[in-house]
């Protein structure tokens, strides 16, 4: 038999339209697959919880967790200097269960306390139009087109370097490459505190309550009064972390997976 491995969010909790019946398709055909499969392939103990809450997923299915990882010859930590504008990057593609929607009122609420601070996402129309619609007008409705910039499709590694910090909003994900790819440049992380980011990113960021503008902006000012000292700690912490994360481990873990579940015959 097959294995399956699932490493793409297909049971998103908040969706719309089109969106939502998309989700709903690949989970349906994720259980058909996972039904004819001797083992299924997850990147988080996260991912494995969501697919045994869900019903339609086989009770017995023997499900195993092997994360992915970051090249990390291609990320290199780069230092933010004291006397820059703050400047807040979200690298995610758009979609509802994403919420990027959230960081508007948050990035208002900063501003109003005054804070000199801009956010950049790596946000495009192609993503999820209606929903990157509503984004658009959430930011041109708190006047924030000259802080909130939808940059589009960019080089991780360059979109992150000199950044401040990070903010993740997401109320779902599978595994969130973007943390650990931060993790990896030396960049802050502030996060909503879902089980797959907390399950990867462990100490080493600063966490809000999933869909609370109010919370997120108080974690964002936490963050900036972090003593210098105690960032540099965290994020050193966390390039460490992001160290354990090697496709050379994920690959050895596929193969040692394989080779259990398919006995290697003798010549």
């Amino acid at each position: 038999k097959e294995m399956l491995c699932i490493s793409t969010n297909v049971g998103a909790k908040k969706a719309d339209g089109k969106f939502k019946i998309v989700s709903i398709a690949k989970r349906n055909l994720a259980f058909l697959e996972m039904r004819n499969s001797s083992a299924v392939i997850v990147p988080s103990k996260a991912m494995e919880g969501y697919l045994r809450d869900w019903r339609g997923c086989p009770r017995s299915q023997n499900i195993r967790v092997i994360p992915h990882a970051v090249d990390h010859q291609s990320f290199h930590p780069s230092k933010h200097e004291d006397d820059e504008k703050i400047r807040l990057v979200s690298l995610s593609l758009a979609a509802p269960h994403k919420n990027q929607r959230l960081l508007v009122p948050v990035l208002s609420k900063l501003i109003s306390k005054g804070i000199d601070i801009s956010l950049e996402a790596t946000i495009e129309d192609s993503d999820a139009p209606e929903y990157v619609n509503l984004l658009r007008s959430d930011i041109n409705a708190e006047g924030l087109q000259d802080r909130f910039k939808l940059v589009g499709k960019i080089d991780a590694s360059l979109f992150l370097e000199g950044a401040t910090a990070m903010i993740l909003p997401s109320e779902s994900e599978s595994f969130c490459f973007p943390v650990l790819e931060a993790m990896a440049s030396g960049v802050p992380v502030i996060a909503s505190s879902i089980a797959s980011i907390t399950e990867l990113l462990g100490d080493c960021g600063w966490y809000f309550k999933p869909g609370d503008s109010e919370s997120a902006c108080n974690a964002i000012l936490k963050f900036l009064n972090t003593p210098k000292d105690d960032i540099e700690m965290k994020v050193a912490a966390g390039l460490k972390r992001s160290k354990e994360f090697t496709w050379t481990r994920n690959v050895e873990n596929v193969a040692k997976l394989i080779e259990e579940m398919v006995p290697i015959r003798k010549k």
